[in-house]
């Protein structure tokens, strides 16, 4: 178990270790756009619970990943997400494809993100592993050539153990930065 912690923070602290993005070629000469290349991502937002069972949660994300085209990436994160009123504590461990509709500067985006959340509530054992699904759109907005600003909304899904196993869902917003 202390391993599986241990691999947790070290991929985490890899994700902030060199922030920039690397030009890999194939990028358009277009200036406006978006770039291949590596690409990392810092991301909070908040998930307001729908339905039965359903939670409201607060989430922190970092991610790291590759954009193949300028409108194609693919990214593998780690995060928190903390209901503030049952004190509940996940570690959700994912994968998000994004697809960005136009490659400028201002530029919708679709994303579709599924993995597994670790539940740490009671202590920082493992206490269940229960998988997640995330879909979501949005808009990214370029602040400088290697920086951009995201602002989306999406839908949540979670299986989740709260005295019984359940499932949980809610539409969320989300802001992040891209670096």
């Amino acid at each position: 178990m202390n391993k599986f912690i241990l691999l947790v923070v070290l991929i985490a602290s890899s994700l902030f270790s060199s922030a920039q993005v690397k030009d890999q070629g194939g990028s358009s000469n277009n200036n406006s756009g978006l770039k291949t290349g590596s690409e990392y991502a810092l991301e909070t937002g908040y998930v307001f619970g729908v339905g039965n069972n359903s939670k409201d949660y607060l989430k922190l994300n970092a991610m790291y990943g590759y954009r193949f085209t300028p409108c194609v990436s693919l990214a593998l994160g780690t995060g928190l997400s903390y209901n503030l009123t049952a004190e509940d504590a996940l570690i959700p461990l994912f994968t998000t494809l994004k697809v960005n509709l136009i490659n400028k500067s201002i530029s919708p985006y679709l994303d579709l993100g599924f993995g597994y959340s670790f539940d740490i509530t009671k202590s920082i054992e493992i206490e269940g592993v229960y998988p997640l699904l995330n879909l979501g759109a949005g808009m990214r907005f370029k602040l400088k050539d290697k920086y951009a600003l995201n602002v989306g909304i999406g839908y949540d899904k979670q299986r989740y153990k709260s005295g019984n196993i359940v499932n949980t869902e809610g539409i969320g917003v989300k802001v992040g930065f891209s670096f």
